[in-house]
């Protein structure tokens, strides 16, 4: 599949918060297109969840017999991530794509294959410039509430930096 921005594979977590966050709309202000395994559309996502993503762009991505195969050979390296998250890593890899994830072991594994993986902060600091401080202040609430497991001093600190006047 070709695109005409940087590809971002995405994990169930990032979907997830993504979807939990009131900025569906600004996804389109990302410099990547978002794509989301099949196998991770199919088994661990809500489908109004991944309806929301398609409706902004999103797309699904069909692993490819590499990446298939690639999974049974990172699973031997990389113990700790689901079978889902190998094939985020997978395709990550052979499409040579940013890896979008929360993930502590994925991010862990991605790192090791060379990647530089990114999560939802990351995400949510890439909107500074264009999205009002306040309303990124509300979303990373909205993720928290949702039940995302992110490190907390770095999202109060986030929050009261957002909610000061500019």
């Amino acid at each position: 599949m070709q695109c005409a921005r940087p590809v971002g594979i995405v994990d169930a977590c990032i979907c997830i918060d993504l979807c939990n966050s009131s900025l569906l709309d600004t996804l389109l202000l990302l410099p990547y297109q978002l794509i989301v395994p099949d196998v991770v559309a199919q088994q661990e996502l809500k489908p109004t969840d991944l309806d929301r993503l398609l409706a902004i762009g999103a797309c699904i991505g069909t692993a490819s017999a590499q990446e298939v195969a690639m999974v049974d050979c990172l699973r031997q390296v990389h113990p700790r991530p689901s079978t889902y998250d190998l094939f985020v890593l997978a395709m990550a890899i052979t499409r040579h794509a940013v890896l979008l994830s929360n993930d502590k072991h994925l991010r862990d594994a991605a790192r090791r294959e060379g990647l530089i993986p990114l999560g939802i902060l990351g995400l949510l600091d890439m909107f500074e410039t264009s999205v009002p401080g306040p309303r990124l202040a509300v979303a990373l609430e909205c993720i928290l509430k949702g039940g995302a497991r992110l490190p907390a001093t770095e999202c109060e600190s986030r929050i009261r930096r957002w909610q000061q006047p500019p």
